[in-house]
C-alpha cells in the first residue's frame, strides 16, 4: 500500500466534511470558507474516491511543525541508542539507560544529574 492511501485509511471523514471536487465550480470563495470553519478539514471527491483534502493553513503549519519536533525527537532516541543507551552529563558522569522503561520515558524524566547526585 503506498504512503498516501495509508494516509487515507488513517484519516476518516464524516459525510459532511467531503463534497463533489465538481461542486468547486458553484461554490462561491465566501461559501468554501464557511466550510472549512465548520469543519477541520474537507474531502474533495474525484471518481467516488477521496483524492484531495483541504485544511486552513494554520492547521497545516501546526501538522507541520509538530511533525518536525517528532522527527527531531525521533532523531534523539536514535543517537541515544547509537552512543549504547547512555547520556553523558554535563560533569563527564554517565548514567545507563534502565531497562524496564522507555527512552521516551527515559528522556521526558531526565536523564541528567548533578555530580555526587544519584537518581531518585
Amino acid at each position: 500500500m503506498s504512503k498516501r492511501k495509508e494516509f487515507l485509511h488513517m484519516v476518516t471523514f464524516s459525510k459532511e466534511e467531503t463534497l463533489p471536487a465538481r461542486s468547486l465550480r458553484t461554490l462561491s470563495q465566501k461559501e468554501l470558507l464557511e466550510l472549512l470553519s465548520r469543519h477541520e478539514k474537507l474531502g474533495l471527491i474525484v471518481n467516488d474516491e477521496l483524492k484531495i483534502v483541504m485544511l486552513e493553513v494554520e492547521t497545516l503549519e501546526a501538522m507541520v511543525k509538530r511533525i518536525r519536533e517528532l522527527e527531531d525527537l525521533v532523531e534523539d532516541m536514535e543517537l541515544a541508542k547509537t552512543l549504547g543507551d547512555r547520556v553523558h552529563a554535563l560533569n563527564t558522569e554517565w548514567e545507563a539507560k534502565p531497562e524496564v522503561i522507555s527512552y521516551v520515558d527515559w528522556f521526558l524524566q531526565g536523564t541528567i544529574h548533578e555530580k555526587g547526585r544519584s537518581a531518585e
